[in-house]
């Protein structure tokens, strides 16, 4: 988009620059749309892919924005992307990354800077997982009673395993969901008796995971200090 935008900006006059301006709203309407159905529960380890891969696209659209002096187009995308909105931090970071090289006054970003070091501070403030908590904190989409009542058993603290006896059809939900969650949880089948028992089991990797997590919280929290005098514009600028 910029460069195709930068010839038509400064050489086409205003009928050129309000062309520009349409391309580069229809293009956020379509990949909006898209963010959407990327960002909605369960959000797997594939889906943070393509929302971290969405990020030069996005910049892309901020630049030509830019080139076009849409400055209203560049909050409504910049906002779109906040983490205390619900977007996924990693996916706010790779566009801050990916954005540096333009510097965050052009492309509008000091907003998405500003809301990335309050949740990353946030988020190291709170206290590390206690070596005997085995709760996880994963909010179910759906609201059955089967997702109902393993839901109660992922958020206990004290509970590692669960035995529960369930009809086939019930027993595949529930690997279904695990599964879709990607949580650290093994479902194994114990066929005696009738029906059979689904052994549910909280795995180690929900620590590795935390102590992963959090590192990369205090890694990303450290960049955007690195990178928090990059050229910001000016009162009048946001005018």
């Amino acid at each position: 988009m910029p460069a195709l935008s930068a010839p038509l900006c400064t050489r086409g006059g205003d009928d050129a620059v309000e062309l520009v301006r349409r391309i580069v709203r229809a293009q956020w309407t379509w990949l909006n749309a898209r963010l959407d159905a990327w960002i909605k529960p369960p959000l797997s380890s594939h889906s943070l892919k393509t929302i971290e891969a969405a990020s030069r696209p996005l910049v892309g659209l901020l630049a030509a924005a830019a080139l076009a002096d849409d400055r209203d187009l560049q909050s409504t995308i910049v906002a779109r992307l906040a983490p205390e909105r619900g977007y996924p931090i990693a996916g706010a970071l790779a566009v801050l990354r990916a954005g540096a090289p333009h510097g965050a006054a052009m492309l509008g970003l000091e907003p998405l800077h500003d809301d990335c070091t309050r949740t990353l501070t946030k988020l190291v403030a709170t206290p590390p997982r206690a070596p005997g908590d085995w709760s996880i904190g994963t909010q179910l989409g759906c609201k059955c009673e089967l997702c109902t009542r393993l839901g109660r058993f992922l958020r206990a603290a004290n509970e590692q395993q669960f035995e529960w006896p369930l009809a086939k059809d019930r027993r595949a939900h529930v690997h279904g969901m695990i599964t879709s969650y990607e949580l650290p949880v093994t479902h194994e089948t114990r066929r005696t008796g009738s029906p059979y028992t689904l052994v549910l089991t909280k795995t180690r990797a929900l620590f590795t995971r935390d102590a992963t997590e959090r590192a990369t919280w205090m890694r990303d929290l450290a960049w955007l200090g690195e990178n928090a005098n990059m050229p910001r514009r000016t009162r009048a600028q946001r005018k």
